[in-house]
């Protein structure tokens, strides 16, 4: 799969329900939550390197390596809250209740949805 076509089907699956706007912001949070695995993918094999050799200072050096995944990570959650924001002014939602707006699987998505009578969404059960 390549990376515009991943992006594709992702608008393709969310646009119609949150908002392009929205998930084009959601797309962004789950690139930075895939930036905050590789992150912490690299500082545990670092870590683990640098403990095989018995290098000390590299295992120091190998904790700057957090940095970044944190950071990523952060990014990612306020990526997601504004997604959820923009997804609950597409919807016509009060500000406390688009906090709740499930952004992870379309489907439960359409689950939530369909449970609150939206106009715009017909009625799914769990195994439609």
């Amino acid at each position: 799969m390549t990376k515009e076509s991943g992006s594709s089907e992702f608008m393709a699956a969310w646009s119609p329900r949150i908002g392009p706007e929205a998930a084009a912001t959601l797309w962004l949070s789950l690139r930075s939550r895939r930036f905050c695995v590789a992150w912490a993918g690299l500082f545990a094999g670092a870590e683990v390197l640098f403990q095989l050799l018995g290098n000390k200072a590299g295992i120091t050096a190998a904790a700057t390596l957090l940095i970044p995944s944190i950071w990523c990570g952060v990014v990612a959650v306020r990526r997601t809250t504004t997604a959820a924001q923009q997804a609950g002014e597409h919807l016509r939602l009060t500000p406390y209740e688009a906090k709740f707006v499930p952004l992870r699987i379309p489907s439960t998505f359409d689950m939530w949805i369909s449970k609150r009578d939206h106009p715009k969404f017909p009625k799914v059960t769990r195994f439609s």
